[in-house]
């Protein structure tokens, strides 16, 4: 399961309402990032970060859609099982975007993860909880909050973007937890980040292609060292592509791995780029 699950609910004789939900025992992932003396290594984080994105996704592709509007790192809950569920639904809309429009509240959401572009009813899209996850996505790469008054610039999204812009990738790393062993993981990671929190929300991925380019990044993050290595080295020719591009095609990664397995030269495959905004 992708979600925390409902158990039940209740009116006292107040009007006053009560949900009961499944005990999650690891707690949040804000709990984690920020509250644990050992946070959790790079692993978890991809691992946690692509659940969190097939969940999103899950909603955006029911029928009628699910808008979150409130995913924040303190509603993802930790099960039992160490796995990653999403919840805190109380602001989610259910229905086609045109009905949810005319209906739903005025805009709503949590301090730091609000979409800049959601400034009135009309202006709900999915690609809000894209711009949520994408400062999700920061702070599980940073360990930092969405908002920290402790630093300068506060919001996560004004101090890494510039940084992910001149490719200092490692700069917003969270330092508890030492340096991502693939670069080309911490690169794909960062700047799907960035593209998901783009000024622009139609220029912002859907989460179908987040969870694509998440699925690739976990599975290069698997990879045994032999296999890193034979990756840094093609990330070094990577690298002298322009730092806001970035390849999410799972084809090429896969053309590239039968290359080497049956031992033979030729080309990497061309990259399909996204242009950051």
């Amino acid at each position: 399961p992708r979600f925390v699950n409902l158990l039940g609910f209740s009116t006292d004789p107040n009007g006053n309402k009560l949900i009961v939900v499944e005990y999650m025992p690891n707690g949040s992932l804000h709990d984690l990032l920020h509250s644990v003396k050992k946070p959790p290594g790079w692993s978890l984080r991809v691992r946690f970060a692509l659940q969190v994105a097939k969940a999103v996704r899950e909603l955006h592709s029911s029928n009628p859609a699910v808008i979150h509007r409130d995913g924040e790192s303190s509603h993802v809950l930790i099960g039992e099982e160490g796995n990653a569920r999403l919840g805190g639904f109380g602001l989610a809309l259910r229905g086609h975007v045109e009905d949810v429009r005319v209906k739903c509240t005025p805009p709503a959401g949590t301090l730091g993860y609000l979409d800049p572009c959601y400034l009135a009813p009309e202006d709900l899209s999915a690609k809000s909880d894209v711009f949520s996850f994408g400062i999700l996505l920061l702070e599980i790469i940073s360990g930092r909050n969405a908002i920290d008054v402790n630093f300068s610039p506060p919001s996560v999204v004004d101090w890494a973007v510039p940084l992910i812009k001149l490719g200092d990738f490692a700069g917003i790393c969270d330092r508890r937890i030492g340096p991502q062993p693939d670069p080309a993981v911490l690169r794909q990671l960062a700047v799907l980040a960035a593209r998901c929190v783009r000024s622009t929300a139609e220029k912002r991925p859907s989460m179908a292609e987040v969870v694509e380019c998440l699925n690739l990044a976990r599975k290069r993050n698997r990879a045994s060292p032999i296999w890193n290595n034979l990756r840094r080295r093609v990330a070094s020719v990577e690298s002298a592509l322009p730092v806001w591009e970035e390849e999410c095609d799972s084809d090429r990664s896969e053309k590239f791995e039968r290359m080497v397995k049956k031992g033979g030269k030729g080309k990497v495959s061309s990259v399909s780029r996204v242009g950051y905004g």
